[in-house]
């Protein structure tokens, strides 16, 4: 990559009101400059008429906590997941109330989890990030000067936050793609947990974004996916923890109006998780590559799941071919695919029943494998062969299956339906057949708690008219 400009921006400020759940106590709001020279600065007043306007957005950096509502006064700015931002909205400037609201998935019932009054001022934009813990969280405000840029300009703005809560203080760096930090300037020195640096010009390109220890760069923590980066943009970096759906420990995410993305370690591994669903096919082995010689899968016979498979660098972590053959047997393939995944993705695999060249099908589909504290995670998977389509309804104990809403509808043989979050509690599942609404199978009653991760894979059995379900924990040790 081109040499990077470090002219950090003087117009750069960062303000900090920390509050509790419970017992809310605001705080003096403080103001500090981000450059070399520190200054103090207090807020002017607000004038009772506005005389310009600012732009308010909100960040969720609460691990294991589902959606956060973010809102001015008491209506809603939008809804955010963990490590994602709401849009930037445009206010008056005036003086408002802002707060961050939870609703239970188990109970319904909403919680006011930070709140802080904010004179807006003309020209500015603010961020307010919400982070902790579900049972003590802080809230961050950030503010920064808008910049109009030259049009046709090559340069963009960029500003880092270091929201992990184990990664300690770390140097960030950013260059072309291979580039070795050792060899450059890092954009952002020992940022410690929950800080964030200044904001520094740099040209468009495409790069890698790199942590490591503070002062070491020798030391690397993560080497993100690579970038293009566009001109003409204010985009905050922000790493954090990963959620469990990636195999790192850490991700970037970058968050501005043009750049937007998520960045996972391109050096950790992919890891697959095989499920043999074809219940009149034999126990197989699965092996990765052209070449068949020692399986990475033995012997995995009807409804079992396999361990988890790492793919290692060497092998290529995002192109591989999968080979699968009855067990003791390499000479008679039962499938052959050449699969993508995503770099560091955690990837579940059903292999299901018999396509029309008599093989097997295998499906795969990635899963979020972080647990949520206050709602569980529930995947289904059609590896029925025996019905064309088939209807799946998921419901409450007392609810009755006539005039219920499916849960997914026309469903295929070997589909995924989207891994959804489920209110801990008792469940009902049924399956009909989409052509005659037909029960297939059910009522089956089944639960879900807190944290849990489940997959149920609809499957045939010896009677072609009697599917069963087999039921996966995918938590990981």
């Amino acid at each position: 990559m081109a040499r990077l400009m470090l002219n950090v921006s003087h117009s750069f400020a960062w303000l900090q009101l920390m509050a509790r759940a419970s017992g809310l106590v605001k705080r003096s709001l403080y103001l500090v400059a981000a450059t070399a020279g520190l200054a103090m600065a207090g807020c002017t007043d607000t004038p009772d008429e506005p005389d310009g306007e600012g732009a308010i957005r909100g960040i969720h950096a609460i691990a294991g906590l589902s959606d956060v509502a973010f809102l001015i006064e008491e209506v809603s700015i939008g809804n955010a997941t963990y490590q994602t931002a709401t849009p930037f909205t445009v206010f008056d400037s005036l003086v408002y109330d802002f707060n961050f609201d939870f609703t239970s998935p188990v109970t319904g019932e909403r919680t006011r989890l930070a709140t802080a009054e904010l004179s807006v001022r003309p020209g500015q934009n603010y961020t307010f990030v919400l982070g902790g813990t579900t049972s003590a969280p802080t809230l961050r405000i950030l503010e920064q000067t808008t910049r109009v840029f030259d049009a046709g300009g090559s340069v963009l703005e960029l500003w880092f936050g270091n929201l992990s809560t184990q990664i300690g203080s770390i140097d960030i760096y950013v260059g072309a793609p291979g580039f070795d930090p050792a060899a450059a300037m890092p954009l952002a020195s020992a940022l410690d947990s929950d800080s964030f640096s200044g904001i520094t010009e740099v040209e468009a390109s495409e790069v890698e974004f790199v942590a490591t220890r503070a002062g070491d760069p020798a030391d690397i923590l993560i080497r993100s996916q690579a970038l293009t980066l566009l001109a003409g943009d204010t985009s905050l970096v922000n790493l954090y923890d990963a959620a469990d759906e990636t195999t790192g420990e850490y991700a970037f995410v970058i968050s501005g109006d043009l750049n937007g993305a998520r960045l996972v370690d391109q050096t950790a591994p992919t890891q697959l998780q095989f499920i043999h669903a074809s219940q009149p096919s034999p126990a197989v082995d699965v092996f990765v590559g052209d070449t068949l010689g020692t399986p990475v899968v033995s012997n995995l016979t009807f409804g079992m799941i396999s361990d988890v498979l790492v793919i290692p660098e060497a092998d290529d972590a995002t192109e591989v071919t999968l080979i699968s053959t009855p067990t003791g047997q390499p000479g008679t393939e039962l499938t052959s695919d050449d699969a993508s995944f995503s770099d560091a993705s955690t990837n579940l695999l059903v292999i299901t029943g018999a396509q029309a060249d008599d093989t097997l099908g295998v499906a795969s589909s990635p899963r979020n494998r972080r647990p949520l504290t206050d709602a569980a995670r529930l995947g289904l998977f059609n590896a029925i062969q025996n019905t064309e389509l088939i209807d799946v309804f998921v419901l409450e104990p007392d609810e009755m299956l006539e005039g219920a809403t499916p849960r997914g509808i026309n469903v295929g043989p070997s589909l995924d339906l989207t891994q959804s979050i489920r209110a801990p509690g008792d469940y009902v599942l049924y399956i009909t057949n989409s052509d005659d609404d037909s029960v297939l199978l059910g009522p089956m009653a089944f639960s879900l708690a807190a944290g849990d991760i489940r997959q149920l894979v609809f499957v045939d059995t010896v009677d072609p008219n009697v599917p069963a379900v087999i039921d996966f924990d995918l938590r990981l040790p």
